[in-house]
């Protein structure tokens, strides 16, 4: 597969993320949830998109999709990384959620979202 290379400047610019069914630009803030220092990774098969997400909310709040704002033929997918047999790999993920006044830390290694797409 082959990223689409308007794909890769949508990746980081136009990343939306879906908090307990409220649309959240990546650079913005809404209410109490905060994203903090959004970047990503590009490799010749897909973008690895990490950031950290605060919960101000006195409630816990889940993180069930991730979705591009001019959607194509990218899919974006949830991801965590675990070790099988002594290999990293990635597997899609349901819902992240994130405690009262907690973090969530999308970061190499662990959770993520992938942009993936061919052309």
């Amino acid at each position: 597969m082959v990223v689409v290379a308007n794909v890769r400047l949508l990746a980081v610019l136009v990343a939306v993320v879906v908090i307990a069914g409220v649309a959240v630009l990546a650079y913005t803030t809404l209410g109490s949830i905060t994203v903090e220092n959004p970047y990503y990774v590009e490799t010749s098969r897909a973008i690895a998109v990490y950031m950290k997400i605060h919960n101000g909310k006195l409630r816990e709040v889940c993180l069930v999709k991730a979705e591009l704002a001019e959607p194509g033929m990218a899919m974006v997918e949830i991801h965590e990384t675990v070790m099988e047999g002594g290999i990293h790999r990635m597997r899609p993920v349901e819902r992240l959620c994130i405690p009262p006044r907690g973090t969530l830390e999308m970061k190499p290694g662990g959770y993520h979202i992938m942009i993936m797409g061919d052309n």
